[in-house]
């Protein structure tokens, strides 16, 4: 993947040409190509985490992923459509107030 990005993505804008890359993705391993790149100093980079802050009470998380693995994507958004149960206060995400956690 790198070698298809230096030899073929990266050579688009000519020679003399001056044009902006933009790298959006997830570290996923220390060692992925994104990764790389943000190492390297000939970059200008920038990191946002999509989650802020993490809730104050994970209960919430760990109910909604249980529901997730053993009824699937239906039950999932089942339990976000559910009335609020207890404290899901302390979080804070990059998408800001009133944005679906699922989102992220």
């Amino acid at each position: 993947m790198e070698s298809w990005l230096k030899k073929t993505v990266l050579p688009l804008g000519g020679a003399d040409a001056k044009y902006d890359v933009v790298y959006i993705g997830t570290i996923l391993h220390y060692d992925s190509v994104l990764n790389r790149t943000l190492s390297n100093p000939m970059w200008r980079t920038a990191k946002f985490k999509a989650l802020i802050r993490w809730p104050d009470n994970m209960a919430l998380w760990d109910a909604w992923e249980e529901r997730l693995r053993n009824e699937g994507e239906a039950g999932a958004e089942a339990f976000l459509r559910a009335p609020p149960r207890g404290d899901g206060r302390g979080g804070s995400s990059l998408l800001g107030r009133g944005a679906p956690s699922k989102s992220l």
